[in-house]
């Protein structure tokens, strides 16, 4: 009975995981990842390898199933998407922009030179020598840090908070989210035999017609198969790497806030009384350590998003051209409605989201301790004059009308203002080219139909003349 009683244990472990996972089980999969990588392991560099050219290739091949001309039973073997669906071909003018999009990020994920924050984050959620959150600021060997309750709440109102039980709860909120989709991925293959079979029943003729070998028949169906195998990959790839990318940047984003909360909340401890040089100069630098670190993660990732907002545009404005056609159009396809809609509406909410935490990096770099300083500097008496210019060449690095955090490059820092000008720019340059194509469209469909006019009065004044010379 105990082997029994074992292994139902372990399986009921497992569907757990694969249901419900804990940012425990998501991050040590991709300790190993990482771990690999920095060890110089050449099979799993290998491995990141295969997927970056196998997502570039996947872009080169949409390419061409769009460019190709094909027939339907040539458009049927290769398990076309847009017959599956009954989508218009240009949809694969973004698939393929995604997935070479999809390539670079991979890349830059993995295979990159700053493996190293990634693995601070890693140890900080599996709590492996975590040096992060610094022994000064914390009030137990537990590291429990002391946070206001609110904006406005007085030194007295205080809580504890465990830094890494919060950080673990919101991760798991945000890898049992995202396990969603990669659940409904894994049940995707049903679907998938199911489309094969019917396709293979409805077009009978074509795959097992009597006028082709038996070695003829299986080449077509493996390629059939093969094509529909590697579409899917593309899909597993794409919604992997997204909530990889996603999940770093939310772990990151709350490390950085709560460690900033707790820089600020140790100065507010600090009264102008008994304040020293010594907390000043501890302030200092454990602010400067963190701004520093800021900076790498902001470089890491302000280039991507410049990236993939500029990419992202046309993509959007293409679903939304293509899912107002379907509302208006006399066949609406359920299925087609369905996914460009919940794309869409991803894509709003998940610009905006990002964005609005983007917006809270410059907040607290500017706000977590730099007004307290300058109440320092304005009330305490220094002993060492080059203590209080450092204190002062500090708080003018900081209170500036240049800020720091992320950026659209070389447009300016991420703000709601900013996102707004540059999102609306480039949303109408889209627009342009969408209705210089639809009035190209229009002329050349009022033409065919002027030219259909032409003609039919030609052939009716030729039918009069035929008529009029039967009577003389």
């Amino acid at each position: 009975m105990k082997p029994n009683r074992i292994s139902i244990s372990s399986m009921s472990l497992q569907s757990r995981r694969l249901l419900f996972p804990t940012a425990e089980d998501y991050f040590s999969e991709l300790a190993k990842v990482i771990d690999g990588i920095i060890e110089k392991n050449q099979s799993m560099i290998n491995k990141v390898r295969f997927k970056i050219y196998f997502l570039l290739f996947s872009s080169i091949k949409y390419l061409l199933i769009y460019s190709l001309p094909m027939s339907s039973q040539q458009r049927i073997l290769i398990a076309d998407i847009t017959v599956v669906f009954n989508m218009n071909r240009q949809t694969y003018i973004p698939i393929a922009l995604t997935m070479l999009a999809m390539s670079y990020m991979h890349r830059n994920t993995y295979l990159n030179e700053n493996l190293s924050i990634r693995k601070m984050l890693i140890n900080l959620i599996l709590r492996k020598n975590d040096q992060f959150f610094s022994d000064q600021f914390v009030s137990t060997n537990y590291k429990k840090l002391y946070l206001p309750k609110g904006p406005n709440s007085k030194c007295r109102n205080r809580q504890k908070i465990d830094v890494y039980q919060l950080i673990n709860k919101r991760m798991t909120r945000v890898v049992r989210f995202c396990n969603v989709y990669l659940v409904l991925l894994k049940i995707a293959p049903l679907y998938g035999h199911y489309y094969i079979l019917n396709t293979l029943i409805r077009h009978s003729e074509y795959f097992f017609g009597h006028h082709q070998s038996i070695w003829m028949q299986i080449i077509k169906i493996f390629i059939m198969i093969l094509i529909a195998l590697s579409s899917w990959i593309d899909l597993i790839l794409t919604i992997n790497l997204l909530i990889t990318i996603l999940t770093f940047f939310m772990g990151f984003s709350w490390m950085i806030f709560l460690k900033y909360s707790q820089i600020a909340d140790f100065l507010e401890r600090c009264t102008l009384k008994k304040a020293n040089s010594h907390q000043i100069n501890t302030f200092r630098i454990e602010h400067c350590r963190l701004f520093l670190f800021v900076d790498r993660v902001v470089r890491e990732y302000s280039g991507s998003f410049l990236v993939f907002l500029l990419g992202m545009i046309p993509t959007n404005v293409f679903f939304i051209g293509t899912y107002s056609q379907l509302l208006t159009g006399k066949e609406k396809n359920l299925v087609e409605s369905i996914l460009l809609l919940s794309m869409i509406i991803g894509q709003i909410f998940g610009m905006f989201g990002v964005h609005l935490i983007c917006t809270m990096y410059s907040y607290h770099i500017h706000r977590s301790g730099i007004r307290r300083l300058m109440l320092f500097d304005a009330n305490l008496r220094f002993h060492s004059l080059r203590t209080h210019w450092k204190m002062c060449n500090y708080i003018e690095k900081f209170h500036t009308n240049n800020q720091y955090g992320y950026t659209y490059g070389k447009f300016g820092l991420i703000n709601i203002r900013g996102f707004a000008k540059v999102y609306t720019s480039k949303l109408l340059n889209s627009i342009r080219l969408i209705l210089i194509y639809f009035n190209l469209l229009f002329l050349s469909l009022v033409h065919y139909d002027l030219h259909e006019m032409f003609d039919e009065k030609l052939c009716f004044v030729s039918v009069i003349n035929e008529n009029l010379l039967k009577k003389f």
